[in-house]
């Protein structure tokens, strides 16, 4: 994407909850990115996270919510 990116960090928070048919994983993934706006950041991270091998072993499997802070 060639964007002015100056710094970015990640963190993802994984959890545990309860449900109908036993216990389910739940990721929040934080991202934030100095240099490119808040919009980028999110298409970029979206990006990302249908790449990520992590990801993809995670898909279907866990509830992911993506944060741009």
């Amino acid at each position: 994407m060639k964007l002015p990116l100056q710094s970015s960090q990640t963190t993802a928070t994984v959890g545990l909850v309860k449900g109908e048919n036993g216990y389910r994983l739940v990721v929040t993934i934080a991202v934030s990115m100095q240099g490119v706006s808040p919009d980028q950041t999110r298409q970029i991270a979206e990006a990302a996270h249908q790449t990520c091998p992590y990801s993809n072993a995670l898909r279907g499997n866990a509830d992911v919510t993506l944060i741009v802070q």
